[in-house]
């Protein structure tokens, strides 16, 4: 497991390597250029975009979220039914 972990790491660096030296994102080289300056202009000045962008990136540093609670917090203990219908739904 720690080996899989480890050649995934490896892999993605490498992968970022080339990349910085050819001047190209990886991820993106299908998007012919135009087009896809024309999409980073859009979301870059879409304010319902940046507001839900920003939403996210606060929930998703909130102490008090949590991936299983569908976004409703708990102040108290959640009971075992709860817990389990959470995970595993």
């Amino acid at each position: 497991m720690i080996r899989k972990i480890h050649e995934h790491r490896a892999t993605k660096r490498l992968q970022q390597m080339m990349s910085d030296v050819r001047g190209a994102d990886h991820l993106t080289s299908w998007i012919r250029p135009t087009i896809k300056k024309e999409l980073e202009a859009y979301f870059a000045n879409d304010e319902g975009f940046n507001h839900r962008r920003l939403m996210n990136v606060a929930n998703r540093t909130s102490p008090r979220s949590s991936k299983y609670t569908r976004s409703k917090l708990l102040d108290r203990e959640a009971t075992l039914a709860k817990t389990f219908k959470y995970t595993t739904l």
